[in-house]
């Protein structure tokens, strides 16, 4: 008899999605394997969020830069609070939460938490989401009680819940109803959960995204800008040489920009392009930016480039950085860094978020 190939993928919500195999906790042996994935598939194209994790999950798994609230184990950038008593200064846009759901106000940690239900959790979770944020919490059933019989009676608020349940001795997982993963057995010898719940949320409304130079990477749901329009490219909703001043969109009019290697193309500079973006976002809109980096031959061999910056190169628009305190002259017109600068794995390129002042 052939022993049996245990695959290296799993289908989740029509993706397909690899395993994880990693020594932390024996992920490679539990839910861990499937919850970690399908978190981490929601990051992808996601440079510009604001993003929250609930519970110290994912930075075990890699490296994360983004700030996580758990209310006992410590770690960078790790809060420890309550979220039932803690109150963000700003909206997200995408919150995380990796088997944490099931632990407020329950067991081990109900000491440590507000007397809650699951249900009053994820309101206050849903508080938090700028319009058109989107949660991801992932939830294993038969451990809380309480949890298990609002999902059965459909009384949480959330939009989606995809359910998976453990099918094989190998750790294979496969999505199932919400009854088959409350039905899934859980053999003697095996101490983890056989059944998980991904909970979706959305909050109602859209933020106003201009993707300007959006060339052959359109974002859905955007106004995508270029050049000049095109028929191979019909995306392209508006045709503008940014060269020209100013912009053709009017005085905040946006909450984000998204300006992905096209400003370094530009005949002005970054002070005049980065005074045109603060005018057309609205008081708290960001821009994501991304940039060559100057001492990168990539960046160099290309001849329409105009501009190279450094990882400093974006301080003198924060009145928070040194430099921006020293050429405050440069202009009034000011921005805070919420992210970045870093450079990317090539190290051609620096990408920095940065939210306008007004």
């Amino acid at each position: 008899m052939m022993a049996k190939t245990i695959p290296d993928t799993f289908g989740f919500g029509g993706q397909t999605l690899p395993y994880l195999r990693h020594p932390y906790n024996r992920a490679g042996e539990n839910m861990r394997s499937v919850e970690v994935p399908i978190a981490l598939s929601f990051l992808r194209g996601r440079e510009w969020d604001r993003i929250l994790e609930i519970g110290n999950v994912l930075s075990h798994y890699g490296r994360i830069d983004w700030p996580v609230i758990d209310i006992r184990e410590k770690g960078p950038g790790v809060i420890n609070v309550d979220i039932m008593t803690w109150q963000p200064a700003e909206p997200f846009d995408l919150v995380l939460s990796v088997s944490t759901l099931e632990h407020i106000g329950h067991g081990r940690y109900a000491d440590l938490t507000a007397s809650t239900t699951p249900a009053d959790a994820l309101t206050r979770i849903r508080s938090w989401l700028a319009p058109g944020g989107e949660a991801l919490l992932t939830v294993p059933v038969r451990y809380n009680e309480l949890l298990d019989r609002q999902l059965a009676e459909d009384a949480l608020p959330v939009e989606e819940v995809r359910c998976m349940r453990r099918v094989s001795e190998h750790n294979e997982w496969a999505e199932c109803t919400l009854a088959q993963a409350m039905a899934a057995k859980r053999p003697a010898t095996y101490r983890w959960p056989v059944g998980m719940v991904a909970l979706y949320c959305r909050k109602d409304g859209q933020l106003q995204t201009l993707n300007i130079g959006a060339g052959r990477r359109p974002i859905k749901g955007a106004t995508n800008h270029d050049l000049r329009l095109d028929a191979n490219r019909p995306w392209i909703t508006i045709a503008h040489d940014l060269n020209v001043l100013p912009w053709p969109w009017e005085d905040q009019s946006y909450d984000r920009i998204i300006a992905r290697a096209v400003l370094e193309h530009l005949d002005i500079d970054l002070v005049a392009s980065l005074n045109e973006c603060w005018r057309i976002l609205r008081p708290g809109g960001y821009i994501y930016l991304k940039l060559p980096y100057w001492h990168s031959e990539i960046s160099h061999a290309d001849p329409t480039h105009r501009w190279f910056f450094g990882l400093g190169s974006f301080d003198q628009f924060d009145p928070d950085r040194r430099r921006g305190r020293e050429y405050e002259f440069y202009t009034d017109r000011n921005w805070k860094i919420v992210k970045g600068p870093k450079l990317n794995s090539a190290k051609s390129s620096i990408h920095v978020t940065m939210k306008v002042r007004k």
